[in-house]
């Protein structure tokens, strides 16, 4: 029997309550921005390339504070979304000392994935010259993918004086190929997090895969805010092994 790729894939069509999420998101986002701005360790809109979208709110735990540090990338199929519906995935990481920038970038049609690609590479380099820190990089959805190709980049060839594991470890929520994944996903999302996972697994990547029980496309990030969460606390680990090295 033919696969239905469009049933799939279609992750709107999938969640018919995608609507009350997004909404959700937006007022969440935006009580954490208000409450991180009047603690004064927010800093929004850091212009890293030529166009508007080009830019990371960045979150840290406390003002002037070194901490690890982290980047998180929005999905929406590379084509919708914006960052602003996702600052709060910065709350529970603050909480366990992490740093997080929240990263924007232009949408396809207007551009190609491989120059989204090139942006967000180019907003690692921002993060890296700005706070000379290697950084952990999750993501959602297409954000996910995003994560993956950071880890699997060749860094001095972007910039020579770049550490080669500038981005040590990524970790991808639901992403358009991913590792963990929600386990009320369509049975295309949990096939290709199993084989991304276990395909760099055999190439010598410290790799796992996870489905999250009762978790859709959309609520598989709903534990990111909760820094008592499993999700956070791998985060955090994850962020910390970064810093370490």
């Amino acid at each position: 029997m033919p696969i239905d790729y469009e049933a799939e894939y279609n992750n709107r069509a999938r969640v018919p309550e995608h609507p009350e999420i997004f909404a959700r998101w937006t007022r969440e986002a935006e009580d954490y921005r208000a409450e991180a701005m009047k603690e004064r360790r927010a800093e929004l809109g850091l212009s890293y390339g030529s166009s508007p979208r080009q830019f990371i709110d960045l979150f840290s735990p406390r003002p002037d504070v070194t901490s690890p540090l982290a980047l998180f990338i929005h999905g929406g199929y590379w084509r919708s979304l914006d960052p602003s519906l996702f600052s709060h995935m910065a709350r529970g990481l603050n909480a366990r000392g992490v740093a997080v920038g929240v990263v924007g970038y232009d949408l396809c049609p207007d551009v190609t994935i491989a120059e989204i690609i090139d942006q967000i590479r180019h907003a690692c380099l921002f993060m890296w010259l700005r706070t000379g820190q290697r950084m952990m990089v999750y993501g959602h959805s297409a954000g996910g993918h995003l994560a993956g190709t950071m880890v699997a980049t060749e860094w001095h060839e972007l910039y020579p004086k770049t550490p080669a594991d500038l981005v040590p470890a990524a970790y991808s929520a639901s992403g358009v190929f991913d590792a963990v994944a929600g386990a009320l996903e369509s049975s295309e999302f949990l096939r290709q997090s199993r084989d991304v996972a276990e395909a760099w697994g055999k190439a010598g990547a410290q790799t796992r895969f996870e489905a999250i029980a009762g978790k859709n496309h959309f609520t598989v990030i709903d534990a990111m805010p909760d820094p008592q969460s499993a999700m956070v606390g791998r985060l955090a680990e994850l962020a910390q092994k970064g810093q370490n090295q």
